[in-house]
């Protein structure tokens, strides 16, 4: 399953109503760690078919920035049942983040 993009007015539908996990990277263009985190989500989401993967882009999503005080990137936002359960700022290892994504689902 790819990594779907989605922007604000996406966010209820696809992340707060949902009942499930939902993984919310946030991330920007011009962020050379989130280059690294990117390819790392896209691999993840094939092995947990069971967890929705979503990036927002930060210049475009100026509502998710705010509501969720992203003040750094990459960011990573865990959902359970449209609560975040769990948050990762900063670059890790996929092992790390999949350790993350197995403790909350």
């Amino acid at each position: 399953m790819a990594v779907k993009s989605i922007t604000d007015g996406e966010l209820i539908s696809e992340v707060l109503s949902y009942k499930g996990v939902v993984l919310l990277e946030m991330w920007a263009n011009w962020c050379v760690p989130c280059k690294q985190i990117s390819p790392m989500l896209d691999r993840l989401s094939e092995e947990f078919k069971d967890v929705k993967f979503l990036r927002a882009n930060v210049d475009e999503s100026p509502e998710i920035v705010s509501r969720y005080q992203i003040r750094a990137l990459p960011n990573i936002l865990l959902f359970k049942d449209g609560s975040v359960i769990d948050q990762m700022v900063g670059v890790y290892s996929i092992g790390h983040i999949r350790k993350m994504i197995e403790e909350n689902i």
